[in-house]
C-alpha cells in the first residue's frame, strides 16, 4: 500500500485549496454540486443528491504532449501579439560560429534570469508574486499580490502554499524562461549575419 497525502483548506464558504502528494487544485461548489480544477490539468464536475448515494462525475483531463525533437515555446512581442514560434535553443546554436558563441553567451549571462535571485524573491516576497514578476509572469504576479493585499494578508492561506510549489518548479521555469531568450539572441546574430 502507497503513502497518500490529501488536505482541503476552506478559504471561503464554497471555495476549498485542495493540496495532495502530486498536485494541487480548488473546489468551488456546495454539496451536491461542485467543480474541482488541479495543477495537473484535470477538472472533475460532480453532481449529485446528497444522502442517496446518487452522483453524476465528469472528468476531463488535458494530457501534456511531449515532443521529442524539439520542444516549441511560444514567445509574445511587446505588442502583445503572439510572434514566431521559438525551437530549442541547441538547434539555433549548431548554426553559430565560435565568435558568434562567445557572444551568445556573454548575452545570456548579461540578460539571463539568475536562479540564486528568483529563489531570493521567492522567499522574501512570494507571497505577493515577487519572483513571478522577476521572470516575467507578470499576469499571476498581479493575481498573488491582489490575493494577499486584497485580503488583508489572509490570502497567504492561498499564495503561501503556491509560492511553495513555484520553489519546486522554479529551476524549470529559469531554465524555460532563458531558452526562450537564447532563442530570441541566436536568431538576433544569425539575422544580423544575413544582413
Amino acid at each position: 500500500m502507497g503513502f497518500r497525502f490529501r488536505k482541503s483548506i476552506k478559504i471561503a464558504p464554497g471555495i476549498k485549496f485542495n493540496i495532495n502528494k502530486k498536485s494541487v487544485g480548488m473546489t468551488f461548489g456546495t454539496r451536491g454540486a461542485h467543480f474541482t480544477v488541479n495543477s495537473k490539468g484535470t477538472r472533475t464536475t460532480s453532481v449529485g443528491v446528497p444522502g442517496t448515494g446518487l452522483s453524476y462525475t465528469d472528468v476531463k483531463t488535458t494530457k501534456k504532449r511531449h515532443r521529442t525533437s524539439s520542444t516549441v515555446y511560444q514567445d509574445i512581442s511587446p505588442s502583445g501579439r503572439s510572434a514566431e514560434p521559438v525551437y530549442d535553443a541547441p538547434l539555433l546554436r549548431n548554426d553559430l560560429t565560435n565568435d558568434e558563441l562567445i557572444l551568445l553567451n556573454s548575452e545570456i549571462k548579461r540578460r539571463g534570469k539568475n536562479i540564486a535571485v528568483a529563489y531570493l524573491l521567492g522567499i522574501l516576497l512570494g507571497i505577493v508574486g515577487g519572483h513571478r514578476f522577476y521572470l516575467g509572469k507578470v499576469g499571476t504576479a498581479i493575481i498573488m499580490l491582489l490575493i494577499t493585499a486584497g485580503t488583508m494578508g489572509y490570502g497567504i492561506i492561498v499564495t503561501g502554499p503556491w509560492t511553495i510549489i513555484d520553489l519546486f518548479r522554479m529551476p524549470r521555469m529559469i531554465e524555460q524562461k532563458n531558452l526562450v531568450l537564447e532563442n530570441r539572441i541566436a536568431q538576433e546574430i544569425l539575422e544580423r549575419r544575413q544582413n
